[in-house]
């Protein structure tokens, strides 16, 4: 059966709610907008999810606040690295404002159930907690992007066998900031 936008977005709709997840709409003519904010289980405290419902498919972003200032260098080169693991989405800089988000597509045939849009609404969140800290080192500039890196993965590893030492601060990232 082939989903329509609309119907797509009336799902995210249903599944935002669900989860408690405050979430504004906006409906233009070949696109919906949909608007989220999470906070983030790392030194950076949140991030804004934007996901747009077009005619075939989902693009979701993840806007942080953070900028890379004058280290686009040292940014783009730690994201680039984030961005050879992941088979999902990527990380994008903008070299003219230094404004850093995340990106992913998704088509609407690749959604069953409620649990593969907690993946579209929660994948921009999992990877800036996985890459936030050693992102937030590189941005001032406390931190080479190789060594940032490899501390990240090294927390994800770390987190991934059950010690979570890493994330002790107790900040729920389900908690909703809209």
């Amino acid at each position: 059966m082939k989903k329509t936008r609309e119907e797509m977005t009336q799902w995210v709709q249903k599944v935002v709610k669900a989860q408690e997840i405050n979430c504004e709409v906006e409906h233009e003519e070949n696109r919906d907008i949909l608007r989220l904010g999470f906070r983030l289980n790392c030194a950076i405290p949140f991030v804004n999810i934007v996901i747009v419902a077009e005619e075939s498919c989902f693009i979701s972003y993840g806007f942080i606040d953070n900028n890379a200032g004058k280290r686009l260098a040292e940014v783009g080169e730690f994201l680039m690295r984030a961005n050879y693991i992941d088979d999902v989405g990527h990380f994008n800089l903008n070299y003219d404002d230094g404004q850093i988000y995340y990106k992913l597509y998704a088509s609407y045939r690749i959604f069953d159930k409620d649990d593969d849009l907690f993946l579209l609404l929660h994948y921009p969140v999992f990877r800036f907690e996985d890459y936030g800290d050693g992102l937030l080192k590189v941005i001032l500039g406390c931190a080479n992007p190789k060594e940032a890196f490899e501390d990240s993965i090294n927390a994800i590893e770390a987190h991934k066998s059950g010690d979570n030492s890493e994330n002790a601060d107790g900040v729920n990232n389900q908690d909703n900031l809209n």
